[in-house]
């Protein structure tokens, strides 16, 4: 085991931490005290996003020290060491025990960049729609997404704290507690996934030009994506700024390693480079068939007022 290449071993430890972020932010939300402070209008973050942030954030930094992480969460001026963070040393056999694919054999720590949203759906958290919550882990190589981490942890009844883990390389598969065989048995026709809370113009606009049969209007933008890899949506279409790197790294991995594309809505991909800007500001477009199709379908009215 100690042999397997370098992202083969830390997709391996990002999975594990996954899953202990969910259970600290189960752990948070039972004790009822969530910690919120504002940073930003109507942008809030809480216990929970610090807690699952430094865990995943310390615990990877000790194991590969080379590897860039880039989290959404500042909570530099908050900590001043790291003896409070839940540090997660184990591994998941799982993956370890796969053929990494041959192009990413060779890969060393210093080309790596991992994108952590520790929790994404931090709002809807804060309102009770705790399904909508995931935890991302997204790992990208010379700026694409090639690996990912989708944990969702109030996946079945809130109440009892179940939780499940999606993940997936480029080349690999998709793997965990996905039904993703199954044909959607809901929302029959052409149905998107949309945004919940930030609705603009724009959103209506693009949404009118799809014409839709059904829209899911969801909080998260993992939890949409989770939407279109399980099929209960044929796209998720957010054609606004808004999303960031670390929303969108992981579940793009995952649907590229199921075939699907995501790009921005003028329809260039979307460069997970540390040295440029972790805003998506020409929105982000995810599909596992017809992206195309759908992408010529926006107007081009919309796509003009979005930065080229």
């Amino acid at each position: 085991m100690a042999t397997a290449p370098v992202l083969t071993r830390l997709l391996s430890s990002c999975i594990s931490c996954a899953n202990s972020a969910g259970g600290i932010i189960r752990n948070i939300l039972r004790g009822g005290n969530l910690g919120v402070v504002m940073k930003g209008f109507d942008d809030p973050q809480t216990e929970a996003d610090r807690q699952a942030q430094r865990c995943i954030t310390t615990s990877l930094s000790r194991k590969f020290p080379n590897i860039t992480i880039i989290g959404e969460e500042d909570i530099s001026s908050q900590v001043t060491d790291e003896s409070d963070a839940v540090v997660v040393t184990e591994e998941t056999n799982e993956v370890l025990q796969m053929t990494c694919p041959q192009k990413y054999e060779k890969i060393e720590e210093r080309q790596i960049v991992v994108w952590v949203d520790p929790l994404d759906g931090t709002k809807e958290f804060t309102e009770g729609f705790v399904t909508h919550v995931t935890v991302l882990i997204g790992i990208s190589i010379e700026g694409e997404a090639v690996a990912g981490i989708i944990h969702q942890p109030f996946c079945d009844d809130p109440a009892q704290g179940s939780g499940r883990t999606i993940w997936g390389m480029v080349g690999l598969g998709v793997y965990g507690h996905v039904p993703i065989t199954l044909p959607r048995t809901t929302n029959a026709g052409f149905c998107v996934a949309i945004t919940r809370s930030h609705f603009n113009e724009l959103v209506q606009g693009a949404v009118d030009a799809v014409n839709p049969d059904h829209i899911l209007r969801e909080g998260g933008a993992g939890n949409k994506y989770l939407k279109v890899i399980e099929k209960h949506a044929d796209a998720y279409l957010y054609p606004t700024k808004g999303t960031k790197k670390w929303d969108t790294c992981a579940g793009e991995a995952i649907l590229k390693a199921l075939g699907g594309t995501t790009t921005d809505c003028v329809g260039k991909p979307i460069q997970y480079l540390p040295s440029q800007s972790v805003h998506n500001l020409s929105g982000v477009l995810a599909t596992l068939q017809g992206h195309q199709q759908l992408l010529d379908k926006i107007p081009q009215e919309i796509k003009a007022r979005l930065p080229q």
